[in-house]
């Protein structure tokens, strides 16, 4: 049986028609920077660290080992709070944004165009081409004439992990970041799903021995069912 597979080019009839929706801030989408003056902003960083959740524990995931907000470093420590974890988040974002700068091949562009095309980079690992196998769109040429609704119709058609892509196109047509989530946040749902997970669906001793440390560090009280000697233990690991 032969695979269906969509048109993977954009024509001027297929473009969105972005201008029927109101721009967050137009400076954003049309005054052109110097790439060299260009750094991710506030909101673009919160829209790409809240695609993940802080996990104090190892987990697998993409057929690796990660921790945290999704890092493969330090898997095998005592586990990551909060802030550690966005300690490696933020150096691997900030690092993919460095390698996007190189790349990209042009001299200036809006801000709201960067922070679109830094996540998209950062989330997925390229911006030339967008996609499923189903439909997959080279928008690297589209990019670099900065026909920027090209860009924009091609994230919101492209039919891969639609809300991420949908909402990049927002960020650079619009300056429509969507709906900031604190750090704060995001560290009490995890301490939430550490009380939920906890002892019975943490089946591996690594994961469940890092709950146990990290939940201590972050709320100062000890996970019910601990032992003593474990207790005594967490309290020595933490000084």
């Amino acid at each position: 049986m032969t695979d269906f597979k969509l048109d993977n080019t954009i024509s001027a009839s297929d473009l969105i028609e972005f201008d029927m929706f109101p721009v967050a801030d137009t400076q954003l989408v049309r005054q052109e920077i110097p790439l060299l003056n260009l750094e991710a902003s506030e909101a673009a960083i919160n829209y790409a660290l809240r695609q993940s959740r802080w996990r104090a524990h190892a987990y697998r995931e993409d057929d690796a080992v990660r921790i945290g907000y999704g890092t493969t470093s330090d898997v095998d420590g005592l586990g990551l709070t909060e802030e550690q974890a966005y300690s490696y988040w933020i150096a691997d974002f900030k690092d993919s944004e460095r390698k996007f700068k190189r790349l990209v091949g042009l001299d200036s562009m809006p801000q709201a165009a960067y922070d679109a095309l830094v996540c998209l980079y950062f989330l997925t690992g390229s911006f030339k081409q967008t996609g499923s196998e189903a439909r997959r769109f080279t928008i690297v040429d589209y990019i670099r004439n900065k026909q920027w609704n090209y860009v924009a119709t091609a994230l919101v058609l492209s039919n891969n992990k639609k809300t991420q892509r949908q909402r990049e196109a927002a960020i650079l047509m619009l300056a429509d970041y969507g709906k900031q989530v604190s750090r704060q946040s995001l560290r009490a749902r995890g301490i939430q799903e550490m009380r939920s997970l906890y002892p019975e669906r943490l089946l591996d001793d690594r994961a469940r021995r890092q709950v146990e440390y990290v939940y201590y560090v972050e709320t100062s009280r000890f996970l019910p069912k601990l032992t003593q000697s474990r207790q005594r233990q967490i309290v020595t690991q933490t000084q």
